[in-house]
């Protein structure tokens, strides 16, 4: 039977669940612009009580307090984010390398800087015993070199910067993974007594942020608790209260940065650390494709540039040359000896001339690939009475008697290019490239005739 007391009692269970209603509704309000909140719902349920043989209702309660939330939703959402963070981060680094190929203004542009130098041997072949024209060339050369070796410079600079980079992105994630797990001990110690939406709502937009970085998937746990691993991986970074964190480490072996979760070796698939990984460490990646591409230009100047340099003359012949580039033993075959540049069967010339400039003797240095060594070629010029060869520290001189001085000719075998006897260019590469000191110092060497 309904009294008074009961009657009382059901209005101020109506009352009071109401009233939570409302301050929820206050409280979605005043969260509108809250990062991560979800808004949040009473769900209100009926009471009864029995008393035979009747079943009678008591009023109304909240049953719970529940987030307006599809974790369905939730978890395309963060596969979404994971790749705007690779991306974005991809992006950047894009943008990096751009700029440093990007043509500026003016003449300081790489491109510029080739049209000038072939532009300067050009008016070299036209007036090759002028002194202002073989100046101009050792100018240009060495302004073009200069030039590869500062874009190498700056790709290497990148390439320190994103190992920075790589570093604090993971402190940012270990951060992440911490608050994470902390946030999930305090959701299971208060889940039994209250609903513990807002603390979700946190360690929720905190996995977000961490799979922006480093990509990760999410497994719900009945205590309202979640378990985040690294995605493609199954490593746990997050489970319950327990934490993984990430460390990054530099293998000078490889020339890759290393990443591993506690002492687990990982690549993260997604978000912003994987973009920074690939850029950093893949061969095909922006930063070291940039770099081979750099590098493989530089590397044809030189050759080429070379190649026609060492079958020429200066106006000057040498009394003595040393090459630049040193082989890894005077008995290894020269095709194996570690060179830059492989020499081809062939043979060159060696042209000996008296003070008059008159030609006294020429040797024919035979080269077969795979069999002839720096110690051959030694011998077959030592050969000559006028001319002295020797090995020093893989490195071959020629040197002439009093009174005499040489030149080279007919290299169909490219071992001057090789070894770097009578070259323009030294080096193999972008950041290596730069104009022989003997041409810089003596601009009658700079090989305008034959």
């Amino acid at each position: 039977m309904t009294t008074i007391f009961s009657s009382l009692e059901i209005a101020k269970r109506a009352l009071l669940a109401h009233q939570l209603a409302q301050q929820i509704t206050g409280h979605n309000v005043s969260n509108v612009n809250t990062p991560g909140f979800s808004r949040q719902r009473a769900e209100l349920t009926p009471l009864s009580i029995s008393s035979p043989p009747f079943t009678l209702g008591a009023g109304v309660d909240v049953a719970a307090v529940r987030r307006i939330r599809d974790r369905f939703i939730d978890f395309q959402l963060l596969g979404e984010q994971q790749a705007l963070g690779r991306n974005q981060a991809q992006e950047t680094v894009l943008k990096k390398i751009e700029a440093i190929f990007n043509e500026p203004q003016g003449g300081g542009s790489l491109g510029t800087l080739l049209d000038q130098f072939f532009q300067s041997l050009h008016d070299l072949a036209i007036h090759p015993t002028e002194s202002a024209t073989r100046v101009a060339v050792v100018q240009q050369g060495t302004s073009l070199a200069l030039s590869f070796r500062q874009l190498r410079g700056r790709l290497d600079q990148v390439k320190s910067d994103l190992e920075d980079e790589i570093d604090v992105k993971l402190r940012d994630a270990n951060s992440l993974i911490d608050e994470i797990a902390t946030l999930n001990q305090r959701i299971a110690q208060v889940g039994d007594q209250n609903d513990p939406n807002d603390l979700m709502d946190q360690r929720d937009l905190l996995v977000n942020k961490l799979g922006q970085l480093v990509g990760v998937t999410v497994l719900d746990r009945t205590d309202g608790t979640v378990q985040v691993a690294l995605a493609g991986s199954g490593v746990l970074l997050v489970d319950g209260t327990l934490a993984t964190q990430l460390t990054a480490v530099t293998n000078l072996v490889t020339d890759t940065v290393d990443v591993s979760a506690g002492s687990v070796a990982v690549t993260p698939q997604s978000g912003e650390v994987s973009s920074l990984l690939n850029a950093r460490n893949s061969a095909t990646g922006p930063v070291k494709q940039a770099v081979t591409d750099l590098d493989s230009l530089a590397r044809e100047i030189i050759e080429e540039v070379n190649r026609v340099h060492a079958n020429g003359a200066g106006l000057t012949g040498y009394s003595s040359a040393t090459s630049t580039n040193a082989v890894s033993g005077a008995l290894v075959p020269l095709t194996a000896a570690g060179l830059p540049f492989t020499p081809v069967t062939g043979s060159f010339d060696v042209i000996v001339h008296d003070a008059t400039g008159a030609v006294v003797s020429t040797i024919n240095v035979p080269i077969t690939a795979g069999l002839t060594t720096l110690d051959d070629v030694r011998l077959a010029i030592d050969a000559d009475p006028n001319l002295t060869a020797s090995i020093a520290g893989g490195l071959l001189t020629v040197t002439a008697g009093a009174g005499f001085t040489f030149a080279f000719a007919n290299d169909s075998s490219d071992t001057l290019l090789a070894i770097g006897l009578n070259s323009f260019f030294t080096g193999s590469d972008a950041l290596t490239i730069d104009v022989n000191s003997v041409v810089s110092n003596d601009i009658t060497k700079v090989a305008a005739a034959r």
